[in-house]
């Protein structure tokens, strides 16, 4: 059972645990801070008046006291499964009640819930996050029960999180709506990306039914095999192949020579399938041996083009993390055929390393638009520009820099003298009218005050979610003053709040 606790006006963390006692004791009324009497009868008028509401309007902290034990008493006829009387306190006790919409949330997770009354609530603007749950919760159970028709009602659309568009591509599958999953979870397989066991069952499901094949399973044993990363992968996807005869001998190659690819040589010139996967992975783990055997690897087992570019790609990942001893020549001349930004990326910070700015230039310069705008590639394209003679065009670029409350905006104001850039956004305290003015124009902020009576901090942190996504970043921030005023400082460090 939540109990109800005594509210405690916010004392600063240090001093917390030896004010509290004097805190409670200074207050007339169990939950109503000393000042609110005074603080809703005169208003700093020089204050943003921050959704002010008539007086008759104003939050009181006594409103919901019946309520609230309701709510309570609710909670508990729950939890021991007397769903009838938890209705009855819904509909006769609760009505108006900020946190009534927890009791309705419960109550359609029933298993004998319409389902009418749940595509209701999910469909409702009432409550973003309870009704994302309760979405969640429905697909998962529908999937259990085999409805597949089910999950479609409760997401007619392919959901965000990774193991919900994996049921949603199974309940696709399983109506009849093949190619989409099917094209779904063959890309997953052949960019070798770590699989829930959700994900997984959609595999087995497809593999059953024939749309999954070995040589979809193949591509997933070939991609993760050369990585340094993917060993369970790799060894996982191999395991689904154990029966297959047209993999059979590829596999014991691969198995025989993963944790020594530079025997690669040992592979018939027939095979030239399995020398390439081994030799890829010896280019990955021993980039400097494999590069000065590769003219002789081509010339044994004809490579095709695409792979001979697969495996200069792999002995590139591993020579861009290396410290000494770079052929730079190699990487140079083949860093730029592939396009690939994260390589062009970890190149700047190679040559960084080495104090090369005119490679640190010539990559930056094929970063994207997007990239270049990032704090980090701007100070070292400034920097860049200085150690190459270009002092002008440097410092136009640092003091621009400057101006930003970054790590690398204060990095850009030392090195031209300027001031940090605090660029702090003033937000004056709300009273409590003001406070209570919120709470009418947010719901989620009432119930995050309903919660807090209530000591119940798992509900206050959902709906202090809930109220930022919903606040304007203006309102949030004064929101997050108030209650980092009142103790609740983890909360307040809300990184949109403090976004430009």
């Amino acid at each position: 059972m939540i109990k109800q606790k005594k509210y405690v006006k916010a004392a600063a963390l240090t001093l917390a645990a030896v004010l509290q006692s004097a805190v409670l004791c200074s207050c007339a009324r169990a939950d109503i801070p000393p000042s609110f009497e005074e603080n809703t009868a005169r208003m700093d008028v020089s204050m943003r008046p921050a959704a002010v509401i008539p007086e008759a309007e104003i939050h009181d902290y006594d409103r919901f006291r019946k309520e609230r034990d309701s709510y309570v008493l609710s909670l508990d006829e729950y939890a021991a499964g007397r769903y009838d009387e938890v209705e009855r306190i819904l509909n006769s006790d609760l009505a108006g009640y900020p946190l009534a919409v927890n009791i309705e949330y419960l109550m359609l997770r029933r298993p004998d819930a319409k389902l009418s009354d749940v595509l209701s609530f999910i469909r409702s603007d009432r409550h973003e996050i309870l009704s994302a749950r309760l979405k969640s919760h429905y697909m998962y159970r529908f999937d259990k029960e085999n409805d597949y028709a089910g999950i479609l009602k409760v997401s007619p659309t392919i959901p965000q999180s990774e193991d919900l568009r994996c049921l949603w591509f199974k309940a696709k599958y399983k109506t009849g709506d093949r190619p989409d999953a099917v094209s779904f979870i063959r890309k997953k397989f052949a960019d070798a990306v770590p699989l829930n066991a959700t994900c997984m069952g959609l595999a087995s499901v497809l593999s059953a039914g024939g749309d999954l094949k070995p040589s979809d399973i193949y591509a997933r044993v070939r991609e993760s095999y050369w990585t340094r990363n993917k060993q369970g992968i790799y060894r996982a996807a191999a395991a689904m192949l154990k029966n297959s005869k047209e993999y059979s001998a590829t596999l014991k190659y691969l198995a025989k020579y993963y944790d020594n690819p530079a025997g690669y040589g040992a592979i018939p010139v027939s095979d030239t399938a399995s020398a390439v996967s081994v030799f890829r992975r010896y280019g990955r783990v021993e980039p400097r041996g494999a590069l000065s055997e590769l003219k002789s690897f081509i010339e044994k087992y004809h490579p095709s083009e695409n792979d001979v570019s697969k495996i200069k790609k792999a002995i590139l990942i591993s020579l861009l993390f290396e410290r000494y001893d770079i052929p730079f020549d190699f990487v140079d001349a083949e860093l730029p055929k592939l396009g690939d930004e994260d390589m062009f990326k970890q190149r700047i910070r190679l040559a960084i390393w080495n104090g090369d700015f005119i490679s640190v230039e010539k990559y930056l310069n094929r970063l994207s638009a997007e990239s270049r705008r990032e704090d980090n590639y701007r100070y070292w394209h400034a920097v860049a520009l200085e150690k190459l003679g270009r002092k002008a065009e440097s410092d136009i670029v640092m003091r621009e820099l400057a101006q930003q409350r970054s790590f690398y905006g204060y990095l850009a104001a030392d090195r031209v003298g300027v001031p940090y850039s605090v660029n702090e956004v003033s937000v004056p305290a709300l009273n409590d009218r003001q406070r209570a003015g919120f709470m009418v124009k947010y719901p989620a902020y009432q119930r995050f005050a309903e919660y807090e009576f209530l000591g119940d901090s798992k509900g206050l942190r959902t709906e202090w979610k809930e109220l930022m996504n919903q606040a304007s970043v203006e309102d949030a921030r004064y929101i997050a003053k108030a209650e980092a005023e009142r103790g609740h400082y983890e909360l307040a460090l809300w990184e949109p709040i403090y976004s430009p």
